[in-house]
């Protein structure tokens, strides 16, 4: 195979997103990156032209969708690989080093001297490639981190080949993340990781996650579609909507589900999915159908229904985890105007944003009891519930506005003169 470089200058610069995922796939990873690539291509007024390097699978369903397509007005590239799934490890790995292989490839193809080559960071490392091709075509690296692996697999899976294969992946990441023009990070407590890791403080911008629910008001309490869909009437609802995934704790629900379970005046939603979620819907299935309730992931246009239904929210993390990932359930609790019980480090960035906005309350992982006992309180205490759902609406309009976020992204995706 034969790549013609391409040195000069384009025209039309680009600006060319890669992530394993984007629109029509529901994921929350996708969802934010839509939203960005869509809003830079309405604005772009022809100055820039947004191209994203993905694969033909969606997160959830096996579907192989168009190899090349344009939606609004961006230039999808969908490149072919395994789709073994995430059930397995070996599939995993091998639907990872398939992709790297074919969006290199694309990425050789599309990317010329001052264009934007923006990485995600799914699958892992992919900064690693971004760092290779930018060198090569002279194109401007930026990686969007949204969680840091290998210390992810680390966290969760402490087992020898990890502490093997750890040292060289990470040298490896943060030669990337060295050496790349800007590197994007959604928390203040990554941020701190980088620069840990001796990544220079001028590549490093923090710009978080939006909500990718829609932007309108929501419901009234009594009016959601889904209190009367669901048969939940004036109870008091607790929530936890996202991946229940590995690096959430749900021990501390599971008690308090069981033990709150002659409380009709209490539901558990579940909305979601995840490896965790068929270990705990086991855990709780002498509930279900009494106090506890699941349901899968709810259409995006459906989403200001979904998450405004529970009273409070549910989000956990294990501290472990803290600057490694941020939960992007907690962005969206606050949009919909509801107040956050968390579940992990007390003096964790997500704890910190709860206090400060008081919109929430703090618990540690072992604190099972004084959960327990918060829920009986707010249960019968709804101007409570509904001012932390007040000032949680006020963070988020504060801290997490779509519009000044995108706005963040479009300065620093300027078009310039010179790259």
């Amino acid at each position: 195979m034969v790549f013609i470089f391409t040195y000069g200058l384009n025209d039309v610069p680009r600006i060319i997103f890669v992530n394993r995922f984007f629109s029509p796939d529901h994921s929350a990873t996708s969802q934010i990156l839509s939203d960005l690539a869509f809003h830079l291509a309405e604005v772009s007024a022809g100055e820039q032209t947004i191209h994203v390097i993905t694969s033909r699978q969606t997160y959830e369903q096996s579907e192989r969708l168009a190899k090349e397509e344009v939606l609004q007005g961006v230039q999808v590239h969908r490149v072919g690989g395994f789709n073994f799934g995430r059930q397995r490890l070996w599939g995993r790995l091998l639907d990872y080093l398939s992709f790297y292989l074919m969006a290199m490839i694309q990425m050789f193809k599309l990317a010329r001297r001052g264009d934007y080559l923006i990485s995600k960071t799914d699958p892992p490392l992919l900064s690693i490639i971004g760092l290779v091709v930018s060198r090569i075509r002279g194109c401007r690296q930026i990686n969007w981190v949204q969680d840091l692996f290998p210390e992810v697999a680390q966290a969760l899976l402490p087992n020898l080949p990890w502490r093997l294969l750890a040292p060289p992946l990470r040298g490896l990441r943060n030669l990337s993340l060295r050496h790349a023009d800007h590197n994007v990070v959604i928390g203040s407590r990554m941020q701190e990781r980088l620069l840990a890791e001796d990544v220079h403080p001028e590549r490093i911008t923090v710009i978080e996650n939006w909500s990718i629910a829609p932007l309108q008001a929501p419901p009234d309490r009594m009016e959601n579609l889904y209190r009367s869909r669901w048969n939940l009437n004036d109870t008091f609802i607790l929530g936890y909507s996202g991946n229940m995934g590995r690096a959430h704790l749900f021990e501390a629900m599971i008690h308090a589900a069981k033990a709150s379970q002659e409380r009709e005046d209490i539901q558990w939603i579940f909305i979601g999915g995840g490896p965790k979620r068929a270990e705990v819907e086991r855990a709780l299935a002498p509930q279900r159908g009494k106090n506890v309730q699941f349901h899968p992931y709810q259409p995006r246009e459906k989403l200001h229904h979904s998450l405004s239904l529970p009273d409070m929210h549910l989000v956990s993390l294990e501290p472990e985890m803290e600057g490694l990932i941020f939960p992007s359930k907690f962005v969206g609790t606050l949009q919909a105007g509801r107040g956050v019980l968390f579940i992990g480090d007390p003096d964790g960035e997500m704890a910190r944003l709860i206090r400060e906005g008081e919109c929430g309350l703090v618990f540690a992982p072992d604190d099972d009891a004084k959960l327990l006992q918060a829920l009986f309180d707010l249960a019968t205490d709804p101007e409570r519930y509904q001012r932390y759902g007040r000032n949680a609406l006020k963070l988020g309009q504060e801290h997490y506005s779509r519009s000044r976020l995108l706005n963040r992204w479009q300065q620093l995706l300027a078009p310039s003169e010179h790259p």
